[in-house]
């Protein structure tokens, strides 16, 4: 197991755990390179990442379906030197342990542990897609813990009326009520949730939008880093089809807490930041508490507009950056400006 905190410096509690194998990934992880480590928890399972960087900044970014620790979009060089970036994958995905009947609210919990290992104080997060809902969860359990919570392009739990389902294709819409009400029918989609071929990719992402479909088709680059996480999760989680299920499962259902309880402080305009380099503040920053802002493109047809619109409306003192002609995958477009954002 490896863990580290700041670069060049090994957590001393934690030195005795590192064998001769992970030595290469500690050095490569003090460098400010990229590494891929693991830790375990106290229940004695293993929660795998990867880091990225060198900054004080650490920010924990949360994967969607598919993906695991190896979903890192392309970061300016500069920003690198400025953030560290922490990509932590879920239980029952590539080499982090099952945790079968686990609830979104179960997870903030092995997110504290891996800060913990990790020798952070506060730190920022981003959930993207069905990372989202997850991300929320740390938000409304763990707040002292956190700077700021970014939501992309997230799901929103079922409320009870189609004000969700705003935006969202036809498809989507029966796929959503399928993962909230018609289990046997959901677990046998779930069988073909592989991802592990580029055809695969951008057929489901295709069919989002004319955005998504036109970023499919001419930027593999982006197709091969969900092809990457689809492969290795099958080779290293035989179980993560029915992770998935799992996961659409809770994501569709209550979520059991309520969005209402989050309190969020406001974020500087956005004008403010935009396009320019701005110096951290993180002394002031959690002075001031836990940010939270919901990122979506309005022609996103998955997690649409109007789930974003919920998350917004429903978290007190969240902001929002809704982007016209953008679609599901516009985090790979907007990622650095999102960072830009974080450290302002």
């Amino acid at each position: 197991v490896v863990v580290f905190s700041q670069p060049g410096e090994l957590l001393p509690k934690f030195r005795s755990k590192i064998t001769e194998e992970s030595e290469p990934a500690a050095a490569a992880a003090a460098a400010g390179e990229e590494s891929e480590a693991s830790v375990t928890l106290r229940d004695g399972r293993t929660l795998g990442f990867t880091a990225h960087g060198c900054g004080a900044h650490a920010v924990l970014l949360f994967h969607g379906i598919p993906g695991n620790r190896l979903f890192f979009p392309p970061t300016d060089e500069g920003l690198l030197t400025r953030v560290r970036i922490i990509c932590v994958e879920r239980p029952g995905y590539g080499i982090s342990t099952p945790k079968p009947g686990n609830t979104l609210l179960d997870w903030p919990d092995d997110v504290v542990a891996l800060a913990d290992a990790l020798g952070l104080g506060k730190f920022s997060i981003v959930g993207y897609s069905a990372g989202g809902p997850f991300a929320i969860a740390c938000a409304y359990k763990i707040p002292e813990r956190l700077i700021s919570v970014d939501i992309v392009s997230s799901l929103s739990p079922r409320i009870g009326n189609d004000n969700v389902m705003q935006g969202m294709t036809c498809l989507c819409k029966m796929s959503y009520f399928v993962a909230s009400h018609v289990r046997p029918l959901l677990h046998l989609a779930s069988r073909f949730e592989t991802y592990d071929r580029p055809a695969k990719v951008k057929k489901d992402f295709a069919e989002l939008s004319q955005y998504d479909r036109h970023v499919v088709n001419t930027q593999p680059d982006i197709v091969d880093i969900f092809v990457r996480c689809g492969v290795d999760n099958l080779h290293n989680a035989p179980g993560v089809l029915d992770t998935q299920e799992h996961e659409y499962v809770l994501m569709t259902n209550d979520w059991g807490f309520s969005l209402a309880d989050i309190v969020a402080v406001s974020h500087k305009e956005e004008a403010e930041y935009e396009g320019k380099e701005a110096d951290e503040k993180r002394g002031k920053e959690e002075s001031e508490g836990m940010r939270v802002c919901v990122w979506t493109g309005l022609d996103d047809g998955g997690c649409a507009y109007g789930m974003a619109n919920f998350i917004a409306n429903s978290i007190p003192g969240a902001s929002r950056h809704f982007i016209k002609h953008k679609g599901h995958l516009m985090l790979f477009e907007v990622w650095d400006k999102l960072l830009w954002h974080i450290l302002v």
